[in-house]
């Protein structure tokens, strides 16, 4: 599958343990939307992904600490930790 690839992601964890929740950001619209379209429903190792818009947007100037700008190892991490929560989420 071809889709565009995200400038960011961030990650969500608690106590050091990946909680499912990662958000990709995309500089065009249209590129979400593609992600969105292709992704949502998608099986994964007998799993449903959820994909969809974020629901909150910070506000003018406010910026969130834990993004990482995303590169071959991020891609490769984020994978990784889908891999490894999908075999042990309910």
């Amino acid at each position: 599958m071809e889709l565009p690839s995200p400038y960011a992601f961030n990650y969500h964890f608690d106590n050091g343990i990946f909680q499912g929740r990662v958000f990709a950001y995309f500089v065009k619209n249209s590129d979400t939307r593609q992600v969105i379209d292709a992704m949502h429903n998608l099986n994964l190792d007998g799993k449903s992904l959820r994909v969809e818009y974020k629901k909150y947007v910070p506000r003018p100037g406010e910026k969130e600490a834990s993004t990482q700008h995303c590169d071959e190892r991020n891609v490769n991490y984020l994978m990784s930790a889908i891999t490894r929560y999908m075999g042990t989420a309910d």
